[in-house]
C-alpha cells in the first residue's frame, strides 16, 4: 500500500483532499474557510461550496471572492439604516422602484446586516423606510421568533440629511 503525500511539502501524512482538484494536502498547507463564509451572497459560485482547497485552487478561485466578500461586509457595517416611522428624517431621500426583501431569519440584528449588505453591493450607503416583521414560531413548548424585512435602498448625501435635533426620532 503506496502512502499518499502532500503534493505542497511532500509530507507523508497528509488526509484531506482539495474540493477543488481533489488533490491530497496536509492540514497544515490547506486552506479552509466555513460553510458560512458567503451566507450573505444571494447567489454563490460552485466553487464556494467547498470547505477545504490547495493553496494554487484557493488563490485562483476564492482569494479575491472573500477579500471582495468582506470589504462588501465593513462597508455594510456603516450603512445608514432609517425605519418607516422616520419619515421626517427620509423626507428629501430618493426613493427608487427596488424593494429589498429578506426573509426567514432568526436574529433581528442579522436581517438588518442583510439588508445593509444587499444595499451595498448594489452601489447605495443607505436603507430607508425599513419595515421588520417579527412572527412568533412555536415548536411544541419552545417559542421563538421569524423575522423578515424589507426597505429601500438609497443614497443619503449630506445635503440630505436632517440636522435639526427637535425633530429626530433617531436610531442612528
Amino acid at each position: 500500500m503506496q502512502k499518499e503525500t502532500c503534493t505542497t511539502c511532500g509530507k507523508s501524512k497528509s488526509i484531506l483532499n482539495c474540493g477543488m482538484c481533489a488533490v491530497t494536502v496536509c492540514k497544515h498547507c490547506a486552506q479552509f474557510i466555513d460553510e458560512d463564509t458567503f451566507s450573505f451572497l444571494d447567489v454563490k459560485k460552485p466553487e464556494m461550496a467547498h470547505s477545504t482547497f490547495c493553496n494554487t485552487c484557493f488563490d485562483q478561485h476564492i482569494a479575491a471572492d472573500l477579500v471582495l466578500y468582506e470589504q462588501t461586509m465593513e462597508t455594510a457595517k456603516n450603512i445608514s439604516i432609517y425605519y418607516n416611522d422616520q419619515g421626517k428624517e427620509t423626507r428629501l431621500m430618493k426613493r427608487i422602484d427596488v424593494l429589498l426583501t429578506v426573509n426567514d431569519c432568526t436574529d433581528r440584528n442579522e436581517i438588518i446586516m442583510r439588508l445593509a449588505f444587499k444595499a451595498v453591493q448594489m452601489g447605495f450607503n443607505a436603507v430607508i423606510d425599513v419595515d421588520i416583521v417579527a412572527t412568533k414560531v412555536r415548536t411544541g413548548a419552545y417559542q421563538t421568533h421569524m423575522y423578515r424585512a424589507t426597505g429601500i435602498p438609497s443614497n443619503a448625501h449630506e445635503k440630505n440629511k436632517v440636522h435639526d435635533r427637535s425633530i429626530w426620532q433617531s436610531r442612528n
